[in-house]
């Protein structure tokens, strides 16, 4: 209740602790329609509150040493998103500690709320995609290069994204960040993370290349390995990305191979258009052992109003969906709605 009282009155926090401490604390609502037409003409509408995040901040020492604190309170659940302390013993330098996302692609690296659809490309980052496990990350910037290398646990506590081969073999995932049934994993083990990336300014190009290995992975669950090279570009009102995965067990490194590409045109500073396609590959020895279909893809075009710039958005796109399987191909359609506010 605090947080929807905070999003309705569209009222930030920063306080000033004294010396060179702050606290700052925002909230994030998106209130979401979904359609989707089936095979057969069967269709299904839901309404849900997707998100009510609250972040707290809290930073000192001139923002040199920073505590995160970040909790989703949805009535459907509620969950720890983030638990982290953050120290800059340089200008160039961060280290990071604690339960966040592991720094697995630049385009997970942004935050939800700063898509322009109405949600991430779950196609690709449901099996690849970074998410947020027990870990130390080191993150440097110098000049237009930025590096970035973190240990985490080998395990996502939250049950989104980065999920590796169990959605492929329809294995169940526990959400142990739910507050209601937080917990560990049964074993950590060790995965190695990398990210590097060059920008060169005057053609507003960016090269970027992500790594994961994980040293002791579960079988049908965990990538032994996965990687993930990008290019950005951003010119004017216009702006694209691509994202190749590639990934697999350690016997079969690219077993799953995946593909991520977006384009975006500002028509002026309160619409966005944009346009998306995804789409995952399995090899026959993962498609002949899981019975997963071997192609999937996802062809979306969207629609963004900045009613009030940042802190009021109105998405909606419209989703092309299509397997295929060994019986044949099923296609789908899916229309979304999102009204999201947040400070």
């Amino acid at each position: 209740m605090p947080a929807l009282i905070l999003l309705l009155l569209g009222a930030p926090i920063s306080l000033e602790l004294g010396g060179s401490s702050q606290l700052e604390v925002s909230v994030i609502g998106q209130l979401r329609l979904t359609e989707s037409d089936r095979p057969g003409g069967a269709s299904e509408v839901q309404v849900n509150l997707q998100r009510l995040r609250e972040t707290l901040r809290l930073s000192t020492f001139d923002r040199r040493l920073a505590f995160g604190l970040s909790v989703n309170t949805t009535p459907a659940v509620q969950e720890l998103i983030e638990l982290s302390i953050e120290g800059r013993p340089a200008p160039w330098l961060r280290l990071k500690g604690g339960f966040f996302k592991v720094p697995f692609t630049a385009y997970r690296a942004q935050s939800y709320a700063e898509l322009s659809f109405v949600d991430w490309a779950t196609l690709v980052t449901r099996p690849f995609g970074a998410e947020h496990q027990l870990g130390l990350e080191l993150h440097a910037a110098v000049e237009s290069w930025t590096l970035v290398f973190g240990t985490f646990g080998g395990a996502p506590l939250r049950a989104a994204h980065g999920l590796g081969l169990a959605p492929s073999f329809g294995l169940a995932t526990r959400n142990l960040a739910n507050l209601a049934d937080l917990g560990l994993p049964g074993r950590l083990h060790p995965e190695l993370f990398t990210r590097v990336s060059v920008r060169f300014v005057a053609t507003g190009l960016e090269l970027i290349a992500s790594a994961a290995i994980d040293l002791s992975p579960e079988e049908q669950r965990d990538l032994a390995f996965r990687a993930a090279p990008e290019v950005r570009w951003r010119g004017g009102p216009a702006e694209a990305f691509g994202v190749f995965y590639v990934g697999g067990p350690s016997s079969a490194p690219t077993q799953l191979k995946g593909g991520l590409v977006e384009a975006h045109l500002d028509v002026d500073d309160g619409l966005r258009l944009s346009a998306r396609w995804s789409a995952l590959a399995r090899e026959p020895e993962l498609v002949d052992a899981s019975r997963a279909p071997k192609f999937e893809e996802e062809r979306t075009f969207a629609m963004m109003f900045r009613v009030l710039g940042a802190q009021l958005e109105l998405i909606a796109d419209l989703a092309q969906l299509r397997q295929v399987r060994a019986l044949g191909v099923v296609e789908e359609w899916r229309a979304r709605a999102q009204v999201q506010g947040g400070w």
